[in-house]
């Protein structure tokens, strides 16, 4: 991922809204600020729009699932241990796990444990929508969405909200994405704002349990989802492997930039994002890892032509300035000048 550029150039994620759409979030742990006055309050990151959709009493975890994909988003950092992508952001919780379905998990059966129903789902992202979430992360799989997910998807993407899914844990075999991600590659639908999430090992290589890029390959990136240690919805850590744990790295890349670089609309953050990704495997978007891997040194950096404003003078994108994370690509330099590049 390389997001230490990001974070030395003042990327937190502070002051953005991530929607999760899971199984909930562990209320007690600590990872998300002190939530005993309730969410929404103090220095609690769990935000007060933070709802259930499925019929569940509380947001309250009961499958770790949600907790596990929230903490990747924006575990916070504190010197011990891991943290999240974008540590600083609010996140607006969705549980929408069917209620029951997330007790009756059996290590026997791949197929048991928790289960998401498509209305609730739909429910989900109208919430984060209305919430004011900037990226929604969706880490969650099966059949071809239903109409009513589809037109949630529709009004979230006309609102200009990121959305990341999860691209499957299919193995080898499976060549294209999970028929879950399906709108990502629908322009009516996604209008450039979907994501699909592959995941790759630390050493780059596509993960033996990810589904491939396929047909989905403009739209397809990859990030480690493999040994991602976080906790679960008992506060004991684990490592997880799943495309479910590449989405939420991809989501909280999206909310460093969102607060990086205000100036930025949700289509040019994917682009962005896109553009910028480690080429992998054969030249260009591919078939196995689609447009590469996820690398935020490259997406901090200017993107395309460089110019500057004000002066006829020609300048490099490497001149000898500080370049200021809330400024976007601005930076002091002996001119006076401000660079832009191909996103400003």
């Amino acid at each position: 991922m390389n997001a230490l550029v990001a974070y030395n150039r003042g990327g937190t994620g502070s002051g953005v809204k991530v929607g999760v759409i899971d199984s909930g979030i562990d209320l007690q742990s600590a990872e998300f600020g002190d939530c005993s006055g309730g969410i929404g309050t103090g220095t609690c990151r769990i935000a007060g729009a933070s709802t259930t959709t499925a019929g569940n009493m509380s947001i309250d975890d009961e499958g770790g699932h949600g907790t596990a994909v929230a903490f990747t988003i924006a575990g916070r950092r504190n010197g011990a241990g891991t943290h999240g992508v974008a540590f600083d952001a609010q996140l607006i919780v969705v549980r929408a796990d069917t209620p029951g379905t997330c007790l009756s998990k059996d290590s026997g059966d791949e197929d048991s444990g928790c289960s998401f129903g498509d209305n609730a789902i739909a429910r989900g992202l109208d919430v984060a929508r209305e919430g004011g979430a900037r990226v929604v992360n969706i880490s969650l799989g099966g059949d071809p969405p239903n109409a009513n997910l589809i037109a949630a998807l529709d009004r979230a993407t006309a609102a200009g909200v990121v959305i990341i899914i999860s691209a499957g844990n299919d193995g080898p075999g499976a060549a294209n994405p999970d028929p879950f991600t399906s709108p990502a590659t629908d322009p009516a639908v996604s209008r450039g704002l979907i994501i699909i999430a592959g995941s790759v090992g630390d050493d780059d290589t596509i993960s033996s349990f990810s589904n491939r890029a396929g047909s989905s390959a403009q739209v397809f990136l990859a990030a480690v989802g493999e040994r991602v240690r976080a906790p679960d919805q008992n506060d004991t850590p684990f490592f997880w492997s799943g495309t479910s744990f590449s989405a939420p790295q991809i989501a909280g890349a999206v909310a460093l930039l969102a607060q990086a670089f205000p100036n930025l609309t949700g289509t040019q953050i994917v682009q962005l994002l896109l553009t910028t990704a480690r080429d992998a495997g054969a030249t260009g978007a591919d078939p196995v890892y689609g447009r590469g891997i996820l690398d935020l040194t490259r997406a901090f950096q200017p993107v395309g032509a460089t110019s500057l404003a004000g002066s006829r003078a020609p300048t490099s994108a490497n001149f000898n300035a500080a370049l200021s994370a809330p400024m976007g690509d601005a930076g002091q330099g002996p001119l006076g000048v401000v660079v832009l590049d191909g996103f400003d």
